[in-house]
């Protein structure tokens, strides 16, 4: 307010008040929504290759009652040679139409 004065010249204005307290901070509002993802990074190098592993034990193989090594297989193929031709096998109550040698007729009677 500005001034005022009186016909003497005489200032009428009273000495200045106390500041005033300080306001109070305003409501803050709610979060804004998320922003975009940035763009994905360059793709490090390639690590080392990790060191080879031990070599297994040579000498000829044992499966079963089968052995030898891959260049004598005589007694494998003479195992596998006494094995059921699934073809010749007949399961059910009647035997095989046209019995040959080596069929084999498993009756469910």
């Amino acid at each position: 307010m500005p001034e005022t004065w009186n016909p003497t010249g005489l200032n009428l204005k009273g000495p200045d008040g106390a500041d005033g307290a300080a306001g109070t901070a305003g409501v803050t509002g709610a979060a804004g929504p998320q922003g975009p993802a940035g763009p994905t990074g360059a793709t490090g190098a390639a690590g080392a290759t990790g060191a080879t592993g031990p070599q297994g034990p040579a000498g000829p193989s044992v499966w079963g009652g089968i052995t030898g090594t891959l260049d004598t297989q005589a007694d494998l193929q003479s195992a596998l040679n006494q094995k059921l031709n699934a073809s010749q096998l007949t399961v059910g109550p009647a035997p095989p139409p046209s019995p040959a040698v080596n069929d084999l007729w498993v009756d469910t009677n």
